[in-house]
Parts: C-alpha cells; structure tokens; sequence
C-alpha cells in the first residue's frame, strides 16, 4: 500500500508500483482532502482504502499535523473539524 496525500508523490510511487507488477493499493487518512488522489487512482485501475483514525490515535495525528503545520492553528475551529464536531457548537 501506497499512503500519502502528496498528489505527484502519489502518482510516481503508483506508476513505479505498477511497472513492477505489483499489487498496490492507495491508502489516505480519512477528512483529509482526497479528490484529486481518488481520481489519480481511479485514472490508473488502483483501489483506494480510507485510514480512519480514533480514539487517542485521532489525537495523536492532530497533533502532529499542527505541530507540522502551525499555520493552520489561525484558520479556526481546526481541532474541532478533525474530532468531527460541528464548528457552530
């Protein structure tokens, strides 16, 4: 399995996958945005798996992605979109 959200990093590690005859599957972290990866793997005959994370491990990776990401701390209501809360509340 191939997991990231990268677009182009997706699409080489799938053309690389394939050219070794390998069966591979494309796996993404679930609320985070996939459009553009689902219809790459769509475009090349790949299946695509969604990672849910919960519990202390949807914390985790929260965290982690802030700690990685700060920037997004000012974009408002972040955590509460990744515990899957209604923002309004």
């Amino acid at each position: 399995a191939i997991a990231t959200h990268d677009v182009g990093l997706a699409r080489e590690a799938l053309i690389r996958a394939q050219g070794a005859d390998r069966s591979v599957e494309l796996e993404l972290l679930y609320r985070w945005p996939s459009e553009r990866l689902v219809t790459v793997a769509r475009e090349m005959g790949v299946p695509v798996g969604f990672y849910v994370p919960y519990g202390e491990l949807l914390l985790m990776f929260a965290v982690r992605h802030l700690l990685t990401h700060p920037r997004k701390l000012t974009r408002g209501n972040y955590l509460r979109s990744w515990l899957g809360r209604d923002a309004s509340v």
